[in-house]
């Protein structure tokens, strides 16, 4: 699972190009993904990155859910997809995401008594202080500094549920998704980005 969720994001950017260009809606449907993600190498938003890769793991024998994530600065319902995966005779369930634009490159047990680190970030999962039912996945860079990557409860959903929060980032202008372009891979020694008019190439 590790090593499926690695190869995925150094091989698939996080990107939004198809809504710069017009080219909405985009469909969530598995063969239209397949299509563009598969035949064309091309990457896409949580939603379709993590709906894909949820079909496959699927099909590999892995049990999976999909989950909704709230962003801490934006905090849509449906902000996020990403993925509670269980490997089959074990115990446990596994935060799988290849769609988030800072990359998670590793899969995370979900167990809040433990910090896990990929070896540079480390993870860990706490409780919401106000809201028992929230969980947050917290982050921890290499100097110290926490912060919540993004909060979720653990209900699990469908993919028709994820459609309209989909059609809101395509098309609204006050969606982030619509301001400009966008692309985010990763790299063993870091990651490269596009944003608005500037490419970094972070090591």
């Amino acid at each position: 699972l590790r090593r499926i969720q690695e190869q995925h994001i150094y091989a698939i950017p996080v990107e939004n190009i198809d809504i710069i260009q017009g080219n909405v809606p985009l469909s969530l449907e598995i063969n239209d993904l397949v299509e563009k993600i598969v035949t064309r190498r091309r990457g896409g938003l949580s939603f379709e990155l993590n709906l894909l890769l949820a079909d496959a793991l699927s099909d590999l024998g892995y049990g999976v859910s999909l989950m909704s994530a709230k962003h801490p600065r934006y905090g849509h319902e449906f902000d996020h997809a990403f993925l509670m995966v269980t490997v089959p005779n074990e115990e446990g369930e596994w935060l799988v995401d290849v769609g988030y634009t800072e990359g998670i490159p590793i899969p995370l047990l979900f167990d809040a008594r433990v910090w896990q680190g990929d070896g540079h970030d480390e993870y860990t999962f706490r409780q919401d202080a106000w809201d028992a039912q929230v969980w947050q996945l917290v982050c921890r860079r290499s100097g110290g500094k926490e912060r919540v990557v993004y909060s979720f409860d653990l209900a699990k959903h469908r993919v028709s549920e994820y459609v309209d929060q989909c059609y809101w980032f395509c098309t609204n202008p006050e969606s982030r998704f619509t301001q400009g372009p966008f692309v985010f891979i990763q790299r063993p020694e870091g990651r490269i980005c596009l944003t608005m008019d500037t490419v970094m190439n972070m090591r």
